[in-house]
């Protein structure tokens, strides 16, 4: 299990440490860096067809937001715009960036059931 520790998932990460271990918890920090990694890496997965989206739609205006962002400094960032989803609420590429996170994480192991976000 990796859970993003920024914000309100920093206690949640916490609390599952302390309940199922920390070889079992793994902790991810959003940060620029990660995300100039990850950006890419999906894209070219989602190219190759070695990694493939549900049809849901939730899920692909995730997708679809993520933008590229060249700064007045030449570095490059990514933004989002908020989202309504299905139910009426909104969402910021939270099904992105948890299909993200997993995605770098099969490349650590083999055993990836699959991405869960909590809005």
């Amino acid at each position: 299990l990796h859970i993003e520790q920024n914000g309100i998932g920093m206690q949640l990460a916490e609390d599952a440490r302390k309940k199922w271990g920390k070889h079992r918890v793994g902790e991810i920090t959003q940060t620029m860096q990660l995300k100039q990694s990850v950006v890419p890496s999906i894209k070219i997965a989602l190219q190759a067809g070695t990694l493939r989206l549900a049809d849901h739609k939730d899920l692909l205006a995730a997708f679809g937001s993520i933008k590229r962002i060249v700064t007045t400094a030449g570095n490059v960032t990514f933004t989002a715009p908020r989202l309504k989803n299905a139910n009426g609420g909104t969402l910021h590429a939270d099904p992105f960036w948890a299909t993200a996170h997993m995605w770098e994480a099969s490349k650590a192991t083999t055993k990836i059931i699959g991405a869960v976000y909590l809005c």
